[in-house]
This record gives C-alpha cells, sequence and structure tokens, in this order.
C-alpha cells in the first residue's frame, strides 16, 4: 500500500493532493479457488475558490485478474468491483437500482464544489 497526502488539512483539505495504491492478492489453497489479484488507484485534488469554497476532485479505477492457477469461473460477485451505495458513487442506491453482475474493471470521476455555512455545517454540489 502506498499512500502520499499532501494536502493541507486532512480532515476537510482545502488544497493539495492524496494519492493511493493499493495492491491486493486473494485465495486460498483450495483446489480450483478464485486467485486473483486486485490494484486499485485513488488520486484526489483540491483546489480553493474564493475565499471559503473547495473545488475537490476525485478519480478510482480498480483492475482485478486471475492469477495463474485461479478459476476465473469461480469468481464470485462479492469478488467483483461495483458502483453504488455509501463508500463509491454517492447518491446511486445501489442493490436493486444496478445490474448485479459486478466486473473486473471500475472507474469513477467525480467533481465537487465545497462551501462552508456555519460552524461545523457545510454544503457540496456534485457533477
Amino acid at each position: 500500500d502506498y499512500l502520499f497526502q499532501g494536502v493541507d488539512y486532512i480532515p476537510a483539505p482545502k488544497k493539495g493532493t492524496i494519492f493511493q495504491v493499493t495492491p491486493s492478492f486473494h485465495g486460498t489453497f483450495i483446489k480450483d479457488a478464485p486467485y486473483y489479484y486486485k490494484i486499485e488507484l485513488d488520486i484526489r485534488r483540491y483546489h480553493p475558490v474564493g475565499a471559503r469554497g473547495v473545488l475537490a476532485y476525485r478519480a478510482k479505477g480498480s483492475y482485478l485478474d486471475v492469477l495463474p492457477g485461479g478459476a476465473k469461473d469461480k469468481l464470485t460477485r462479492l469478488h467483483l468491483f461495483d458502483l453504488g451505495g455509501s463508500t463509491s458513487l454517492r447518491g446511486w442506491s445501489g442493490g436493486g437500482d444496478f445490474w448485479k453482475a459486478g466486473g473486473v474493471i471500475k472507474g469513477l470521476v467525480n467533481l465537487e464544489l465545497r462551501m462552508p455555512l456555519f460552524w461545523i455545517l457545510g454544503a457540496e454540489l456534485f457533477f
């Protein structure tokens, strides 16, 4: 795992970059198990807008492939990538609203305009 945090304030960044690479290997010693690897990239940039606003954008990409000796047909939905829910694509409920198959490649890009309102509350516009 590699993580670069070049932002001014980690809990609520106003400028800078966060870059993360996460490789992982999965599998067991059980015959015909889905031995596979994943690599995930996450790049986030933050730019000040005006006196208090922040333009935040992120790009995420992931790839999964079966290792030699692994059985690709043994990959289940739990092994594959999907979008939706609270951790990837905000505003998309996931579950019944999206194709259930999953995939071996995931790509996600989003843009946010963040503005403080008062005290610790803020507003965000998603694009």
